[in-house]
């Protein structure tokens, strides 16, 4: 599902045909119905020299031996063919390959062909694959290559083996490698240029995460394998990062195209995930509630635009429903709400985090503590980040209403996501449960500019980014609500409200601390006149240090 074209079992290089003469052509990679020993047969015109036919079997193959294997799949043969090499034929040259030139492009169109993710046919590949583990050599003629992929008008990147290591080093020489790097910033302007030094750097560089996750869905391994790879070499990381956090790849690539109205690439991957379940026989747990939940931060104007219902076909909702277990009939439920676009907003569940368990150190170890846990780092990370990110993800390509009813859905649709990103949200239940939060979030973060008319004339005539504006205000108070939450949290929950003795020590703690940096008529005080109000006493104290460390940093 990538923006730009892309195909399974296909991939372009670059190879030399005569001096200094470049060419581009592709490698077309299938699964042979039929197994042999020798596990590659090339068709077609163009033939592969045997030397570069058993390195193929002997090491490439090998590598996606190693990584399809672990999926659960058995050994598969393949067959390539080399088509285009039109360079070659304008100069009455033989239609041949020999070398490593192909080597990437051949280990992706396996792969590819293997675990069904495209690649993209803009991009150039060229490398030598040099060991089992995923290790990459550049290949001779980089520069050649480059030029005749600057030449190509459907070629916009242009991938190669890195020069940059001690192995490379050791296979090119001095001229050669400036040779290279000269090329490189001769055609930087005209192609995205791209070094690899082995499978793991060059996977992401060509297969997006919507496509590892279809990927995993196609092939069976979306719930994972049982047992873990190894992280140790290329191929073993390239493993880890095929099998890990799909499910979150999965959800953020639905709401993504929702959130574009692509809704054709939304229904498609909810049927492909469908069909993986139903494959396995198993109901996928919590996925009508998890589908309800991201519908009801879908905004409003989306909701209503053709094309979009139903989001899973009744056919899918029926297969799934012969899966379920009595434990989920609520969520099969939710399924079909969502799916037809009957579901209610989800009600805020918000667990709290358990309470600090009073410390038993010494008194000036919990007031580093509280120090520390009530740094600017510290709730940024836990507090005002995870609200950033929901913001920033939220994508909206309306900025005025054309009714109140029409403003009061955006803004609740907005709530709910800022909620449902931050964990919040749990169960499906009606829209009033959700809305009244919702307006009074805004009522607040328009409280000295008309409340909900202020908010309400600003979604109408858009004078200041209309409905963006009023998100980022509503986000602004929710930051500053939610800090000055965490803050009373941490503090009421470190020491027992009714006891005074401990916040006497505290506070004592804090000003033999600060010694002579407090004047003498505070110094001279007993600390039990300050206990009492040790809580904006140790904010005010934590607030002080970050801005110290900020002032220090930029000197």
């Amino acid at each position: 599902m990538n923006s730009k074209s892309a195909v399974v079992g296909q991939a372009k290089f670059g190879l030399v045909v005569a001096p200094k003469l470049g060419a581009i052509t592709s490698l077309h990679v299938r699964q042979k119905k039929s197994s042999s020993d020798q596990r590659i047969t090339v068709i077609g015109e163009v033939q592969v020299d045997q030397a570069s036919v058993d390195h193929i079997r002997d090491v490439i193959i090998a590598v996606v031996d190693r990584i399809c294997q672990p999926l659960g799949m058995n050994p598969i043969d393949y067959e390539v063919s080399v088509k285009g090499i039109s360079a070659a034929a304008l100069h009455g040259l033989d239609l041949s390959v020999s070398g490593y030139s192909l080597d990437l492009a051949f280990l992706l169109a396996a792969l590819s062909s293997t675990l069904q993710f495209p690649i993209p046919e803009d991009t150039v590949f060229t490398g030598q694959v040099a060991t089992v583990d995923g290790h990459f050599l550049p290949a001779e003629g980089i520069p050649e290559k480059l030029n005749a992929a600057a030449s190509d008008p459907t070629v916009t990147r242009f991938i190669f083996a890195a020069v940059d290591t001690d192995e490379s080093a050791k296979q090119l020489s001095p001229e050669e490698t400036d040779r290279i790097r000269k090329a490189v910033i001769e055609r930087k302007d005209r192609l995205d240029i791209k070094a690899a030094r082995d499978l793991f750097e060059l996977f992401p560089l060509v297969v997006n995460e919507e496509d590892v996750c279809l990927a995993s869905l196609r092939s069976g391994y979306f719930s994972g394998i049982i047992d873990s790879p190894s992280t140790a070499s290329p191929v073993g990381k390239t493993m880890r990062h095929l099998v890990q956090g799909n499910d979150d790849r999965f959800w953020t690539a639905v709401e993504g195209h929702l959130l574009k109205s692509n809704f054709k690439r939304a229904k498609e991957l909810l049927h492909v995930f469908v069909e993986y379940y139903t494959g396995k026989r198993a109901y996928p747990c919590g996925f009508g509630d998890r589908l309800s939940q991201l519908m009801a931060s879908v905004p409003p104007y989306t909701r209503k635009k053709p094309g979009l219902w139903p989001l899973v076909e009744m056919k899918d909702c029926l297969n799934l429903s012969q899966l379920v277990s009595e434990s989920d009939y609520h969520d099969l439920r939710a399924l079909y709400r969502a799916s037809f676009g009957e579901t209610g907003r989800p009600s805020p569940e918000v667990k709290p985090k358990p309470p600090s368990e009073s410390s038993e150190a010494a008194t000036s170890a919990l007031l580093q503590h509280l120090v520390d846990v009530l740094s600017a780092e510290n709730i940024a990370r836990n507090v005002l980040l995870p609200i950033d990110a929901a913001r920033a993800g939220y994508i909206s390509d309306r900025v005025t209403v054309e009714s109140f009813e029409e403003f009061l859905e955006c803004v609740t649709a907005f709530y709910a996501h800022l909620l449902r990103h931050r964990g919040l949200l749990s169960g499906v239940d009606e829209y009033n449960q959700v809305g009244p939060d919702a307006l009074e979030l805004l009522r607040r973060s328009f409280s000295n500019a008309g409340e909900e008319k202020g908010a309400y004339s600003e979604a109408v005539d858009g004078t200041r980014g209309g409905l963006r504006y009023i998100y980022d205000e509503m986000t602004r108070y929710l930051k500053e609500d939610e800090r000055r939450k965490y803050v009373r949290m941490v503090l009421k929950t470190a020491i027992d409200p009714l006891d005074f003795p401990t916040k006497t020590s505290l506070i004592k703690s804090l000003m033999e601390h600060l010694g002579s940096a407090l004047p003498a008529e505070i110094r001279d005080q007993p600390p039990e006149r300050y206990a009492s109000d040790y809580e904006p006493i140790i904010e005010t104290y934590s607030q002080s240090l970050d801005r110290l460390i900020a002032t220090i940093k930029i000197l």
